[in-house]
């Protein structure tokens, strides 16, 4: 038990550090300072990590307790090893508290304790504790780093939290190698277990975090090493973040992990794979699950397509069965646009598919939500202009005029044998007749011949209903200087003769 503490706590700790730091005598005071981590006090457990870090850092760097082995004709009297081991002693405990505070509900002190324990990781890399050898080689302190580590992969509780503040560590390479080499482990030897939604989601907000940082290849940074050999090399970087992620993803994910992972597949992850072609068969069963999900997985499979010669030849045929009513009313339905619009860029493609995908988007707008009604035909419109062999959808005389004789067959999943080619888009003609101004204007262009210049389909997107509101409000303020409130002007107070309400009211 430490000695009552007389006056202000806080003033007490520092003055006892700096006793610890100026004679041998009075390296007992660190026991009292340990003893205060305790507290619950902020100011006081502040003051005690603080002095810790100053105490244990200069033990660490002068090697005052490192123990030594390996020259045989150093001898040291059994009162010098025995400080040196009992300052280990006390450093361990140290560790060990600052460990604990690591699951402190208080922000303040879990970011100090995980900064100073980094400080330790990179005064150990550089200055080992355990042995003193004549070789002076460099080891990266991996025991103390795994305990660390360990705190953010927990399977009861998430530690996003925590992770933001270990993010600006991540820079350093010998870290960064360090927490990918650490989580390959850690999957592997779970593989056989059954893991937990929040343990994967902390594996994979670590994973991200490593993911959005570029690896050096000129310049190395390193927190505890000065030459880290293969922990500063590209390669050696790039071969153990694919094999990371590629363990990561053999894992059974939930339906919300699963679409972060795509997210920022196609930016994050596939620009720092050893080859982006490991994840096709990810990609590929992303794409046949439907919904979201497959919306989601197109970013990154078409980019295996383009750019990587991935061969998919039921991709369109897929790509037509995505487009359903549901497609209007998610999340990502902006970037399905873009994204669809895209694979449909080629001029190459037949005629009988581009008016299969025309048709469709016309037929589903019908029961559309408002806002994007307009992406809807501009992304019809620039179809037509793209194929010019589709415009007998608008230009054909004998067009069916109701549904019931439209050959178009809409459950059809094969865009070849729809009969698209053999209908019109008498859909289209039917929004011009829509209650919102903005939609009837749009609309209304495929009256008029139609100009070999697309319109920028993301200046469609991301419309809003609170948006098209406020352009109306706006459009008839210019326009309509005052409200009207009846159709028909009135005769008199009670209206015409034949009005029911006169009935029943006398005027005297």
């Amino acid at each position: 038990m430490a000695a009552p503490m007389d006056g202000n706590t806080v003033n007490v700790i520092r003055e006892k550090a700096t006793l610890c730091l100026e004679s041998r005598k009075q390296i007992n005071n660190v026991v009292d300072i340990i003893s205060h981590m305790d507290s619950e006090k902020r100011d006081v457990l502040t003051a005690c990590i603080n002095a810790l870090l100053k105490v244990f850092e200069k033990f660490i760097t002068t090697e005052e307790m490192c123990g030594i082995s390996g020259d045989k004709e150093l001898k040291v009297a059994d009162k010098e090893a025995e400080y040196r081991e009992w300052l280990r002693q006390q450093y361990t405990a140290t560790v060990a508290c600052l460990l604990d505070k690591l699951t402190s509900t208080d922000r303040h002190i879990q970011k100090l304790s995980l900064r100073v324990l980094m400080k330790f990781v990179a005064a150990e890399g550089r200055h080992p504790i355990r042995t003193k050898s004549s070789s002076r080689t460099q080891l990266f302190p991996e025991s103390l780093f795994v305990e660390i580590m360990s705190h953010f992969l927990s399977s009861d509780e998430s530690t996003s939290a925590l992770l933001e503040s270990f993010q600006e560590f991540l820079l350093y390479d010998d870290v960064r190698y360090q927490t990918l080499q650490f989580i390959h482990k850690h999957l592997q030897k779970n593989s056989s277990k059954a893991t937990t939604d929040v343990y994967l989601t902390n594996v994979f907000g670590l994973l991200d975090k490593c993911s959005s940082l570029k690896c050096r290849t000129k310049s190395l940074h390193f927190l505890a090493m000065d030459t880290a050999g293969k922990m500063g090399s590209s390669k050696e970087h790039t071969k153990l973040f694919t094999s990371t992620w590629l363990q990561f993803l053999s894992c059974k994910l939930t339906p919300s992990l699963y679409k972060k992972v795509l997210i920022i597949a196609k930016d994050k992850v596939m620009p720092r794979l050893s080859n982006p072609l490991v994840l096709s068969d990810f990609l590929t069963e992303s794409y046949t699950m439907g919904g979201v999900i497959s919306l989601l997985a197109l970013d990154g499979l078409f980019l295996l397509i383009n750019k990587h010669n991935l061969e998919y030849p039921d991709f369109y045929e897929k790509l037509y069965a995505l487009l359903e009513p549901a497609v209007f009313h998610v999340k990502y339905c902006s970037r399905f646009f873009h994204l669809t619009d895209l694979f449909l860029t080629s001029t190459h493609l037949p005629s009988y598919l581009v008016a299969a995908f025309a048709k469709k988007m016309s037929r589903i707008s019908l029961t559309a939500p408002t806002p994007v009604l307009k992406a809807a035909i501009i992304f019809v419109c620039n179809l037509l202009k793209r194929h010019p062999t589709c415009t007998v959808l608008i230009n054909r005389p004998d067009a069916p005029t109701d549904l019931d004789e439209d050959p178009y067959l809409y459950n059809e999943p094969d865009p070849a044998k729809c009969e698209a080619l053999k209908s019109s888009l008498w859909e289209i003609k039917s929004l011009q007749n829509h209650y919102c101004p903005e939609v009837v204007k749009v609309a209304t262009r495929i009256n008029q011949p139609l100009h070999h210049t697309e319109d920028m389909l993301s200046d469609f997107l991301d419309v809003t209903e609170e948006g098209l509101i406020r352009r109306e409000i706006k459009r008839c303020r210019k326009t309509i200087k005052t409200t009207p409130v009846t159709f028909v002007p009135p005769k008199g107070l009670f209206g015409t003769k034949s009005d029911r309400l006169k009935g029943h009211w006398l005027l005297e």
